[in-house]
């Protein structure tokens, strides 16, 4: 089929050193007729970078937040979506690639189901340095982001990580139609996991399609810059505040039974492994209590059925 025209969103901070390589691998794409490149107040060079490659390709278009303040990823995605002028809508962090093949799957898919709201495909990894692979191997012990195995699309939220086993994809091999992430309200303004909590909602609301998930359509790159969190105090944390966001979310949604059964099983297991960081064992029982009893009244728990 006829490839689609496609924006490109890509949120930047302090990316001077990777920022050309980075839109250079979108460029080399025919379908991307617009790459909107989000500034979330860098102190660096990004900004130059940026506006020197606009002057040479007019797909490229630069944007920063109006008051100039630092506000995150989800927001400055959120920016940069609000200047997006075409159906489809692709992502690329400011230090990952785009591989030549990143496309070569996706748009046979979209002629195959018409009915696709979004491809979802491979990420694999470009280590910078032998330190960087040997630290991201400790921690992470995986190269490749992508689902294990093809799923259907009613099945994908059950599938997909954090509330299934079988792997999740990232925004980096996402395509998706800019009408969805409209009626999903975009990404929040969660510091971590802003991308799993709209990952989600999209995953609810339409139906996304496997493209090529074997082998990668774009690269992470791993150096010593990456901001990785170690910390599983933090995590569950951060974790904790993504599962009442999305379960406010459903409920606005009036999405009830399977889905809400799991979400509630999930941040009731995440709760009682966060309260061994609270200190002292009155603390550890308030914090419990305070964080199960709005999920154990009534109107909550009828939703359930």
């Amino acid at each position: 089929m006829d490839s689609p025209d496609i924006s490109v969103v890509i949120p930047a901070y302090q990316s001077e050193q990777f920022i050309e390589a980075c839109i250079r691998s979108v460029l080399q794409h025919d379908c991307v007729k617009q790459v909107v490149v989000a500034d979330d107040a860098s102190t660096d060079d990004t900004a130059a970078i940026i506006q020197r490659l606009a002057e040479e390709d007019q797909r490229v278009e630069y944007t920063t937040h109006a008051d100039g303040k630092n506000k995150g990823a989800g927001p400055t995605r959120n920016l940069a979506i609000g200047v997006c002028r075409y159906a489809w809508i692709a992502f690329l962090d400011a230090d990952d690639l785009w591989l030549p093949e990143r496309f070569d799957q996706t748009f046979s898919v979209l002629h195959a189901y018409p009915d696709a709201d979004g491809v979802y495909e491979c990420l694999g990894i470009q280590f910078d340095t032998e330190e960087a692979e040997q630290q991201w191997m400790e921690r992470h012990g995986y190269t490749l982001t992508t689902l294990q195995e093809r799923v259907e699309p009613e099945s994908l939220i059950f599938s997909m990580a954090p509330l299934g086993n079988k792997g999740w994809f990232s925004g980096d091999a996402l395509l998706v139609k800019r009408t969805m992430l409209e009626v999903c309200g975009g990404y929040s303004d969660l510091r971590l996991s802003q991308d799993t909590e709209l990952f989600m909602k999209l995953a609810v609301k339409g139906r996304l399609y496997p493209g090529n998930i074997n082998t990668p359509v774009a690269l992470r790159r791993v150096h010593g810059n990456n901001r990785i969190t170690t910390s599983p105090e933090r995590f569950y944390a951060h974790r904790l505040i993504l599962w009442k966001q999305f379960s406010d979310w459903c409920l606005q949604e009036k999405l009830h039974g399977k889905l809400l059964q799991k979400v509630w099983l999930m941040r009731t297991h995440d709760i009682l492994v966060y309260v061994r960081w609270v200190p002292g064992n009155l603390a550890r029982f308030i914090f419990t209590w305070r964080s199960l009893r709005p999920m154990l009244h009534p109107r909550w728990l009828k939703t359930f059925f």
